[in-house]
Order: structure tokens, then sequence, then C-alpha cells
């Protein structure tokens, strides 16, 4: 199982325990792109969508875990 398979399993059981760096890597191989906002804050998107987005506020490297539930949805929303 690769490191990504690995990643995709614990994104779908339980997003708050990856790290920020692991689910952005996801949702760009998965076409997202990242933007830098103001200060700490990040835009994650698609470009032929941008209905799918979110705006994630980064402190120390990583996310709150409503962040990282919201980019599970993402995920998701795109998978499916």
């Amino acid at each position: 199982m690769s490191k990504q398979e690995k990643r995709i399993e614990q994104l779908l059981k339980d997003p708050t325990k990856l790290r920020y760096s692991d689910i952005e890597s996801l949702l760009v191989a998965l076409g997202f792109e990242i933007k830098e906002l103001n200060g700490s804050h990040k835009l994650v998107y698609r470009p032929e969508n941008p209905r799918l987005a979110t705006t994630i506020a980064l402190h120390n490297n990583d996310c709150k875990p409503i962040y990282k539930i919201n980019m599970k949805k993402l995920y998701l929303s795109v998978v499916q």
C-alpha cells in the first residue's frame, strides 16, 4: 500500500489525525490548487469549478479539525 493510499484511507476514516500537508498533497493530486491569501490563510479550489473551494487558516503549519473535515468533503465531492 502506497503512502497516498494510506493517506486516503486515513482521510476517510478520521481526517483530524492527518497533517495539513498530507491532505494538501492528496487534493493537489486531484487537481485542486492552493492559493495563498492574507497572512496564514490559504484557498483550496478547483479552477474548473470555483464552487468547490474552502478557505483554511494555518497555525504552526497545521489547521483546525473542522478545516480538515471540510477538505474531506472536497475530496469526496470530486471522487464520487
